[in-house]
């Protein structure tokens, strides 16, 4: 396919998804730094995935993930990563090196925003990840994982995430949502200029929305106050999984348009 076309497909893409999530997105590339963009749509690309933010880290595929079947997207055109692969959701990611963008320079990331569209093909574990850069000790790093829901049985169908700063628990949970064999849009911000320990100071929203509506509010905003994200430049980023254990932490999933930007967006 040729250049014109791939750009001219992300383009369609995304004016094709809820005006409120376009909104969502545009406005996120024009007031922060994008530090990651995968769009999986060039499929031509067997083993990796191109980055499309500035200075691209491209990702690699490991296990058995690689691109879903072409249409199996939020708006039903292009690909977008499949971890299901063909073992049933094990083991499988997309790792992306260590980089200065992950790592800078100063030691920590202060603000983060991370948007995704995920599409649940088997219910979810609790601790597996959605996305993840995180060390055990010292705890460093930051990380998107499945929890449990306040009431009812965890599955696809009820399930809770939980951004996670200097920790591998995670910080306060979402509220529940249901991605079984469809797709929803989500999206964390993460306020870390107020010192860890700050009392009273709501610094992590999460957002949700799907392909034919607006972003919402997910629940209320919460107070997790774990101060600047430290550096974990001794590991990757893995999307689908986590460097910090050497358990399974796949779940059957497709997930879509992953980025992360440098600001708190709202």
């Amino acid at each position: 396919m040729k250049k014109s076309q791939i750009l001219k497909n992300k383009v369609n893409r995304l004016f094709s998804l809820g005006s409120l999530v376009c909104l969502f997105m545009a406005s996120a590339s024009l007031r922060a730094t994008e530090l990651l963009q995968y769009s999986f749509d060039d499929y031509t690309n067997i083993s990796f995935t191109i980055d499309g933010s500035p200075n691209p880290t491209n990702g690699f595929f490991s296990g058995t993930a690689t691109r879903t079947t072409l249409g199996n997207t939020p708006n039903g055109q292009g690909y977008a990563l499949d971890v299901v692969g063909s073992n049933g959701g094990s083991q499988n990611w997309l790792t992306v090196s260590n980089c200065d963008k992950l790592s800078p320079a100063v030691g920590y990331i202060t603000n983060m925003t991370h948007p995704f569209w995920i599409n649940l093909q088997g219910n979810p574990a609790a601790s597996d990840r959605i996305l993840s850069k995180e060390v055990v000790t010292p705890k460093s790093g930051f990380g998107v994982q499945f929890y449990a829901p306040s009431t009812g049985t965890f599955a696809a169908t009820n399930f809770e995430i939980a951004f996670g700063a200097n920790t591998v628990n995670g910080l306060n949970k979402s509220y529940p949502l249901n991605a079984a064999n469809k797709w929803i849009f989500c999206a964390v911000t993460y306020d870390g200029t107020q010192p860890a320990g700050t009392t009273g100071y709501q610094n992590l929203f999460y957002y949700t929305g799907t392909p034919n509506s607006g972003v919402s509010l997910l629940g209320t905003p919460n107070v997790a106050n774990n101060g600047y994200i430290t550096n974990a430049p001794t590991v990757p980023l893995r999307i689908g999984s986590t460097p910090e254990s050497g358990s399974d932490r796949t779940r059957p999933a497709w997930l879509d348009d992953m980025r992360v930007y440098d600001s708190v967006l709202r």
